[in-house]
Protein backbone atom coordinates (compact mmCIF):
# COMPACT_ATOMS: atom_id res chain seq x y z
CA UNK A 1 0.00 0.00 0.00
CA UNK A 2 2.88 2.37 0.77
CA UNK A 3 4.32 1.84 -2.72
CA UNK A 4 0.94 2.49 -4.33
CA UNK A 5 0.44 5.61 -2.20
CA UNK A 6 3.92 6.78 -3.22
CA UNK A 7 3.16 6.35 -6.93
CA UNK A 8 -0.16 8.18 -6.68
CA UNK A 9 1.20 11.08 -4.64
CA UNK A 10 4.54 11.54 -6.45
CA UNK A 11 4.12 12.35 -10.11
CA UNK A 12 7.78 12.23 -11.06
CA UNK A 13 10.24 10.27 -13.18
CA UNK A 14 12.55 9.90 -10.19
CA UNK A 15 12.50 6.46 -8.59
CA UNK A 16 13.38 6.27 -4.93
CA UNK A 17 15.36 3.07 -4.37
CA UNK A 18 14.33 3.07 -0.70
CA UNK A 19 10.69 2.73 -1.77
CA UNK A 20 11.15 0.18 -4.52
CA UNK A 21 14.14 -1.87 -3.39
CA UNK A 22 15.35 -3.57 -0.26
CA UNK A 23 19.09 -2.85 -0.12
CA UNK A 24 19.76 -5.58 2.46
CA UNK A 25 18.03 -8.17 0.28
CA UNK A 26 19.84 -6.84 -2.81
CA UNK A 27 23.24 -6.98 -1.13
CA UNK A 28 22.60 -10.56 -0.02
CA UNK A 29 21.64 -11.51 -3.58
CA UNK A 30 24.81 -9.90 -4.91
CA UNK A 31 26.87 -11.97 -2.46
CA UNK A 32 25.24 -15.14 -3.79
CA UNK A 33 25.94 -14.15 -7.40
CA UNK A 34 29.52 -13.13 -6.48
CA UNK A 35 30.19 -16.64 -5.10
CA UNK A 36 28.71 -18.29 -8.20
CA UNK A 37 30.72 -16.08 -10.56
CA UNK A 38 33.93 -16.85 -8.65
CA UNK A 39 33.31 -20.54 -9.38
CA UNK A 40 32.23 -20.00 -12.97
CA UNK A 41 35.17 -17.70 -13.79
CA UNK A 42 38.11 -18.89 -11.64
CA UNK A 43 41.17 -16.67 -11.36
CA UNK A 44 43.40 -19.71 -11.92
CA UNK A 45 42.02 -19.74 -15.50
CA UNK A 46 42.89 -16.08 -16.05
CA UNK A 47 39.54 -14.52 -15.15
CA UNK A 48 39.00 -11.47 -12.98
CA UNK A 49 35.57 -11.02 -11.44
CA UNK A 50 35.08 -7.38 -10.46
CA UNK A 51 32.28 -6.51 -8.03
CA UNK A 52 31.73 -3.15 -9.66
CA UNK A 53 28.64 -1.95 -7.80
CA UNK A 54 30.33 -2.49 -4.44
CA UNK A 55 33.97 -1.66 -5.14
CA UNK A 56 33.62 0.95 -7.90
CA UNK A 57 30.15 2.33 -7.06
CA UNK A 58 29.12 1.44 -10.62
CA UNK A 59 25.35 1.97 -11.17
CA UNK A 60 25.09 0.29 -14.60
CA UNK A 61 26.00 -3.27 -13.63
CA UNK A 62 27.02 -5.23 -10.54
CA UNK A 63 29.81 -7.40 -11.93
CA UNK A 64 32.29 -7.17 -14.77
CA UNK A 65 34.19 -10.24 -15.92
CA UNK A 66 37.61 -9.80 -17.50
CA UNK A 67 40.04 -12.23 -19.04
CA UNK A 68 43.50 -11.12 -20.11
CA UNK A 69 42.50 -7.51 -19.23
CA UNK A 70 39.60 -7.60 -21.71
CA UNK A 71 35.97 -7.32 -20.61
CA UNK A 72 34.12 -10.44 -21.67
CA UNK A 73 30.70 -9.84 -20.03
CA UNK A 74 28.64 -7.98 -17.43
CA UNK A 75 26.18 -9.23 -14.80
CA UNK A 76 23.49 -7.46 -12.82
CA UNK A 77 21.91 -9.20 -9.82
CA UNK A 78 18.17 -8.85 -9.27
CA UNK A 79 16.98 -10.38 -6.02
CA UNK A 80 13.54 -11.29 -4.75
CA UNK A 81 12.48 -12.80 -1.44
CA UNK A 82 9.94 -14.88 -3.38
CA UNK A 83 10.40 -18.28 -4.97
CA UNK A 84 10.93 -19.36 -8.54
CA UNK A 85 7.26 -20.35 -8.84
CA UNK A 86 6.43 -16.64 -8.60
CA UNK A 87 8.85 -15.61 -11.36
CA UNK A 88 6.06 -14.65 -13.75
CA UNK A 89 4.49 -12.20 -11.33
CA UNK A 90 7.49 -10.63 -9.59
CA UNK A 91 8.93 -7.71 -11.56
CA UNK A 92 12.42 -6.33 -11.35
CA UNK A 93 13.58 -2.89 -12.35
CA UNK A 94 16.35 -1.65 -14.59
CA UNK A 95 17.68 1.83 -14.00
CA UNK A 96 17.79 4.28 -16.87
CA UNK A 97 21.60 4.13 -16.67
CA UNK A 98 21.39 0.36 -17.23
CA UNK A 99 19.18 0.74 -20.31
CA UNK A 100 21.51 3.37 -21.74
CA UNK A 101 24.58 1.23 -20.98
CA UNK A 102 23.14 -1.66 -23.00
CA UNK A 103 23.36 0.56 -26.08
CA UNK A 104 26.89 1.69 -25.24
CA UNK A 105 28.58 -1.70 -25.01
CA UNK A 106 29.69 -3.73 -28.00
CA UNK A 107 26.78 -5.87 -29.15
CA UNK A 108 28.96 -8.97 -28.87
CA UNK A 109 29.66 -8.35 -25.17
CA UNK A 110 26.99 -10.21 -23.16
CA UNK A 111 25.01 -8.52 -20.38
CA UNK A 112 23.31 -10.98 -18.05
CA UNK A 113 20.59 -10.57 -15.46
CA UNK A 114 21.20 -12.91 -12.52
CA UNK A 115 17.80 -13.40 -10.87
CA UNK A 116 18.13 -14.63 -7.28
CA UNK A 117 15.13 -16.34 -5.64
CA UNK A 118 15.70 -16.31 -1.89
CA UNK A 119 12.61 -18.34 -0.94
CA UNK A 120 13.93 -21.36 -2.86
CA UNK A 121 17.29 -21.68 -1.09
CA UNK A 122 18.81 -18.99 -3.31
CA UNK A 123 18.81 -20.48 -6.81
CA UNK A 124 20.07 -18.12 -9.47
CA UNK A 125 18.65 -18.06 -12.99
CA UNK A 126 20.44 -16.19 -15.74
CA UNK A 127 19.10 -14.40 -18.76
CA UNK A 128 21.24 -12.84 -21.47
CA UNK A 129 20.16 -9.44 -22.74
CA UNK A 130 21.16 -8.54 -26.27
CA UNK A 131 20.66 -5.40 -28.33
CA UNK A 132 21.08 -7.27 -31.62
Amino acid sequence: IEKLRYVICHKTDVVDDKTYADSEEGNYGEQIVWKELQKKYPSKNGYNVIWASRDLREPRYDFKIEKDNKTICYYDAKTTSRGLDNADSIPFFLRKSQWLFLNEIDEDTPYYIARVFLADKNPVRYIKISTK
